[in-house]
């Protein structure tokens, strides 16, 4: 090997030194991750890339935010906040109303069934956050089954319905639930079917 040669590799080799000691330094202060970079052996420089300027001066230098680039991006992010809070909110309202609705509609038709079933009186009744089913045993109304709902849903009904085990309701029901201006009616008909009614 030649003194030129040897010279050109032994540079080459101690640049790759100070490069990687630029790392292990950039790696004390900082808890990302390095790149990997590989040394050129001066056995054998062509099984190892060589690297470019543009890679040495984008290693040693660190850039972050500027002020006008977090600006920009919390106020963005604001932005999209803005836009789509007012939408989930009236999904969450709808979402709330419909899970009530089959709540009520699910409690009334199992009512009627199991009067129908066991061949004697089922009485629904509104309490505030459940809908309780009740039978009479002889010993007065005893509760056999409860249905939970929302507390942040009104549901209100203008009588206690009870079940016969014809299937027959009497008296007849109005059960109503409402939230924020939103009002749905579910009445029971005389032969115990069950209809929704929207009032918006």
């Amino acid at each position: 090997m030649n003194k030129k040669r040897f010279a050109r590799i032994s540079h080459k080799y101690l640049l790759q030194l100070r490069i990687w000691g630029c790392l292990r330094r950039q790696a004390r202060s900082d808890t990302s991750i390095v790149p990997t970079v590989r040394l050129r052996s001066p056995r054998s420089p062509s099984l190892y890339p060589y690297p470019s300027a543009q890679f040495r001066d984008n290693i040693c230098e660190k850039r972050g935010l500027t002020v006008v680039e977090l600006l920009v991006t919390v106020g963005l992010f604001a932005f999209l906040i803005m836009a789509v809070v007012p939408g989930m909110q009236s999904f969450l309202t709808r979402l709330e109303i419909n899970t009530g609705l089959r709540t009520v509609t699910a409690a009334l038709s199992t009512a009627r069934y199991q009067a129908i079933q066991e061949n004697q009186p089922v009485r629904v009744e509104v309490v505030p956050g459940r809908l309780l089913l009740s039978v009479d045993n002889g010993q007065g109304w005893q509760v056999t089954r409860s249905f939970d709902l929302d507390g942040k849903l009104k549901v209100k009904a203008n009588s206690r319905p009870v079940f016969s085990p014809l299937g027959n309701v009497s008296p007849l029901c109005t059960i109503t639930l409402e939230k924020e201006a939103r009002v749905f009616r579910i009445v029971l008909s005389m032969y115990g079917k069950i209809s929704v009614h929207s009032s918006t």
